[in-house]
């Protein structure tokens, strides 16, 4: 898989209608500011898809499991 010199995020697209998060909705959803899900990506913490030359989408269920690793589920 190919990926962009710049950025730690695959450059080969995935199905647009699970990644439709932007960082910022993203950044909202979890109470923290853009640029931290930024860091997030960059450290490996997340991941996203690329969807343009300076575009990044998240698939939202797929960070919340990624940073909470199932917390929250039935006990």
């Amino acid at each position: 898989m190919a990926h962009d010199r710049r950025s730690s995020v695959p450059a080969k697209p995935e199905p647009a209608r699970r990644y439709n998060k932007s960082a910022a909705q993203i950044a909202d959803e979890f109470g923290v500011h853009p640029r931290t899900v930024r860091r997030w990506l960059a450290e490996g913490r997340i991941t996203g898809r690329r969807v343009g030359p300076r575009v990044i989408r998240f698939d939202a269920n797929e960070v919340a499991a990624q940073l909470l690793g199932g917390v929250g589920g039935a006990a």
